[in-house]
């Protein structure tokens, strides 16, 4: 294993905006329009929670006037379904991850319903 693996029982957070097609708004529930691939894109954003803490995202990504979100899920349960997820630092985010298909399908409707259900609100 190497120092820059992403361990099983690390959080993940994802920047969720707060527009209609991105939380239910009967409910707020995450809908899986968070986990539609751009053609341009290889995987999900994320950040590692022991090193970019929510707020920090906000700042970076979110709007909470807006209705923007933090939400977390576990890395055991996003590689359960067919994903990894890696490191990809950026400059103003040491902690910023990719989740990227493995074995999944990510254009598939009912895994970006699976990835939409790991995640919880902080």
């Amino acid at each position: 294993m190497t120092p820059d693996h992403i361990h099983d029982d690390e959080l993940i957070l994802r920047h969720i905006p707060g527009w209609p097609s991105h939380q239910s708004p009967s409910d707020g529930r995450i809908t899986n329009v968070n986990f539609r691939l751009r053609p341009d894109e290889t995987g999900y954003s994320v950040s590692r929670a022991g090193l970019t803490t929510p707020d920090a995202l906000m700042a970076r990504l979110g709007n909470p006037v807006a209705g923007s979100r933090i939400a977390v899920a576990n890395v055991a349960d996003i590689r359960a379904l067919g994903f990894e997820v890696v490191r990809d630092p950026l400059p103003d985010d040491p902690g910023h991850a990719e989740i990227r298909p493995t074995t999944a399908d990510p254009h598939a409707k009912d895994v970006q319903r699976a990835l939409a259900a790991l995640f919880r609100y902080v």
